[in-house]
């Protein structure tokens, strides 16, 4: 599988810092410079909501699950997938 040339920071932020997820399980995220700037009932109402208060922001979306489940990632548009690890 070919590496991309950069890195989504966000992403990595995301990865490395559950901790920051804590108040929003069960939820949709849009994070954007290493920081949760909009949630929702869905992707798209947290993506609207951060392209509203930060228009110039290209906000990584994710859903925090209520348990623990598998992240995936898909490069374009900046989606993670989330599915049940049990």
């Amino acid at each position: 599988m070919k590496r991309p040339k950069e890195a989504d920071e966000d992403f990595i932020w995301y990865v490395e810092h559950p901790e920051a997820f804590e108040n929003y399980k069960g939820q949709h995220v849009a994070i954007w410079n290493k920081k949760v700037v909009d949630h929702g009932n869905t992707a798209k109402q947290a993506f609207d909501m951060a392209k509203k208060n930060y228009p110039r922001s290209k906000p990584t979306l994710a859903f925090i699950p209520k348990e623990e489940e598998l992240i995936l990632c898909i490069d374009y548009p900046k989606i993670l997938l989330v599915t049940k690890t049990d």
